[in-house]
């Protein structure tokens, strides 16, 4: 699979799109195709290649899920590359750390999603965290926020883990507040966050957000990609459109 950041790098030259993913102070990290151990195959699909916008997506991993994720694991196509590099145990520090409402929330999910050989009792607190609409919307709105001036380090690390966090809920095809999650991800694809003025690199780092999530959206709504797509104006547009035509056809 192509390298996520290189994608962005393209998405950014043709429509201010793109991210580096996590800023230098993450970069001592690991690549995630050497993370399977510690976040287990959940999140880590294999090859994606590029096909029809209107194809429906079902994707297969050699990998087996904990049971009563309904597919969660085995049927997978994820939304971020095998390339992607970060540092778990960075990334758990500042959500520990940070004063930001929605980071004891994602400190939980990161922990639960981490620890992949869950038992019951945290497999249902997965789920149940998976399927909090108010978090959901929590996530959401700390994703939408419009305040941001700079690239900020702690603060990538938590729009990672928002993002992820959202993606998983979106997957979740058990998820009773599956589409509570569909339309908080569409609000963040569609809205205007990224401004002609910020800095190159925060606006690289935001648009990787919004590739990200479309993905994961085409992924599990193929129906909706379309429509999408047709919502979408200007660098959300271009955006969409090739976080579709990266996904393709499954093979």
């Amino acid at each position: 699979m192509r390298n996520i950041i290189v994608f962005c790098s393209i998405l950014l030259a043709a429509a201010t799109g793109g991210r580096t993913l996590l800023n230098n102070h993450f970069r001592n990290g690991l690549k995630i195709s050497n993370l399977k151990s510690n976040f287990g195959p959940g999140i880590w699909g294999s090859k994606i290649e590029q096909g029809s916008l209107d194809a429906p997506s079902t994707f297969t991993t050699s990998l087996s899920s904990v049971s009563g994720e309904q597919k969660g694991d085995q049927e997978r196509a994820s939304a971020f590359s095998s390339e992607r590099i970060v540092n778990p145990e960075q990334v758990s520090e500042v959500l520990s750390q940070s004063s930001v409402s929605v980071a004891p929330t994602l400190k939980q999910f990161f922990d639960l999603k981490r620890n992949w050989l869950r038992n019951e009792h945290e497999l249902a607190a997965y789920q149940e965290l998976l399927s909090d609409t108010a978090r959901i919307r929590a996530v959401g709105d700390f994703l939408l926020q419009g305040s941001r001036e700079s690239l900020d380090s702690s603060d990538e690390a938590l729009r990672y883990a928002a993002v992820e966090f959202l993606n998983e809920s979106l997957h979740y095809d058990q998820n009773p507040s599956r589409y509570e999650s569909q339309n908080t991800v569409r609000q963040i694809i569609l809205a205007q966050t990224i401004q002609e003025n910020m800095p190159r690199d925060l606006k690289v780092s935001l648009a990787g957000d919004k590739v990200e999530l479309s993905m994961q959206y085409a992924l599990s709504f193929p129906e909706s990609r379309r429509e999408l797509l047709a919502q979408a104006s200007d660098t959300n547009k271009k955006i969409v459109k090739r976080a579709i035509d990266y996904v393709g056809n499954p093979q």
